[in-house]
């Protein structure tokens, strides 16, 4: 099977973290893992600036070509048009497209920038690692 390198991206309340990821055996580039912290209270220039220093450093960690991201974000969030919908978290967000925005930052296509509810993607996780904590 070809190894295929992505970025998985959490976005949380108070940071954003962002890591590459080898999705032939989900295996994880330890060595690309970066964290910027950010409030989602923050105007959203602010928080897309933030978004962008974490992605850009993970980028540089890397010799991989990577093509695509996973994105994890708090709800309510249109994840197949990548819309912020929230009126409270990440409020200076909402209507906002972040595929576009990501897309940006990155020069990642947008059909390969796909979004999943943050605490969908914590169980997924911890069921595909089948509760390892290493």
């Amino acid at each position: 099977m070809k190894d295929i390198y992505v970025i998985g991206m959490d976005i949380g309340g108070s940071h954003v973290a962002c890591q590459v990821v080898n999705l032939n055996g989900c295996q994880a580039l330890t060595e690309t893992y970066v964290e910027v912290k950010v409030a989602e209270t923050e105007a959203a220039a602010v928080i897309f600036a933030a978004w962008e220093e974490a992605l850009k450093v993970c980028l540089t960690k890397t010799s991989y070509v990577v093509e695509g991201i996973g994105v994890a974000i708090p709800s309510p969030f249109d994840f197949s048009q990548g819309i912020a919908m929230a009126d409270h978290k990440f409020a200076s967000l909402k209507g906002m497209n972040i595929r576009a925005e990501l897309h940006r930052m990155t020069g990642i296509a947008a059909d390969r920038i796909l979004f999943t509810n943050d605490a969908a993607a914590f169980g997924m996780g911890a069921w595909r690692l089948n509760g390892a904590t290493d």
